[in-house]
């Protein structure tokens, strides 16, 4: 995509970002609560696939995103989506943190704005994969993301346990971006 980009002219990327903003918002993921998930393996591309047979397992206390259409994905169809399955009661609790805080924290809103879109440098949250947001708030826990901009979100983080980086991923994945 850079090398592409790279070749863009002005007009081409006016012409792609109008394009782009008239096609309809469609989720990407949908979030589903469950007690148990399809057993999975890991495909040669290190995606996770259901195993055949139609085996569950326990969920605990993670994320797990399946393809809703495993041969879909595979081929590249971009209508595909992806289904994240977390613990139930997970996109309550998300709510109530993310709207309320707690008295160690800082409401999601004070900062990335009550539709949680963002605010000015600050990005938006809402419709995010709750994959990529749980991976996110570890790295910034653990330090291992960091810089200037950062700094308040590391002490937002820093007493969190995993299982509120799970719900607070689970709900924001379940608003619309």
């Amino acid at each position: 995509m850079n090398t592409v980009a790279k070749g863009l002219t002005e007009d081409d990327m006016s012409v792609a970002a109008e394009y782009f903003a008239h096609l309809p918002a469609r989720p990407w993921v949908r979030v589903v609560e469950t007690y148990s998930v399809p057993r999975t393996n890991i495909d040669p591309d290190s995606w996770l696939n259901r195993v055949a047979g139609g085996e569950q397992e326990p969920i605990g206390q993670r994320i797990v995103e399946l393809a809703e259409n495993e041969y879909r994905m595979n081929i590249g169809d971009p209508t595909s989506g992806i289904i994240a399955y977390v613990p139930k009661g997970a996109v309550q609790r998300g709510a109530r943190l993310v709207h309320t805080g707690s008295p160690q924290r800082t409401a999601c809103t004070t900062c990335h704005g009550q539709d949680l879109h963002g605010v000015g440098a600050v990005p938006g949250i809402a419709g995010q994969m709750p994959s990529y947001l749980a991976r996110q708030l570890w790295d910034i826990r653990s330090g291992s993301r960091h810089g200037d901009s950062l700094a308040p979100m590391r002490d937002v983080v820093r007493s969190m346990a995993p299982g509120e980086i799970v719900a607070l991923a689970a709900y924001l994945g379940s608003l619309q971006p």
